[in-house]
């Protein structure tokens, strides 16, 4: 399976509206440790993951009308923005373990076929700019292709 990231172009902030190079990423479909180590490795870089790929790489352009918007996808992704959860604080130097704690509980509210998987949790952004609104991404593997 290909994941594609994108990276800003001219050492500019990433945003929908800069010019991006895209980097693809070969995993093996359903290998969970493979997908994490593209998203550390990628993240660590700037470079975001693209919700599904483009039709043809691009190096220094718009992303506009370059997506497939068709393509059958190998993995969805929760988007938690702006979440109060109970029972829970942001503090200064949020650890791994937060993001961990943070994540369990909003797998917990998720439908049950979401509870006894396993999944990549990953803090956005913003998480910890908000007060205590939590707000991460959490990517679970499908078992065939959507």
């Amino acid at each position: 399976m290909k994941l594609t990231f994108l990276e800003a172009a001219g050492g500019v902030r990433l945003s929908k509206i800069v010019n991006v190079t895209s980097h693809e990423e070969e995993i093996e479909r359903g290998d969970l440790s493979q997908f994490e180590r593209a998203l550390h490795y990628h993240s660590e870089r700037g470079h975001c993951l693209l919700k599904g790929p483009l039709r043809a790489p691009i190096q220094n352009e718009s992303r506009k009308g370059c997506t497939d918007n068709i393509a059958y996808a190998d993995y969805i992704v929760i988007d938690a923005d702006n979440v109060v959860l109970p029972a829970y604080k942001i503090r200064k130097g949020m650890q791994q373990s937060d993001v961990q704690l943070a994540a369990e509980q909003i797998v917990a509210m998720l439908p049950k076929p979401f509870r006894d998987v396993s999944y990549i949790a990953q803090a956005s952004s913003s998480l910890g700019l908000k007060g205590d609104r939590v707000s991460l991404h959490i990517y679970f593997m499908l078992a065939t292709p959507l």
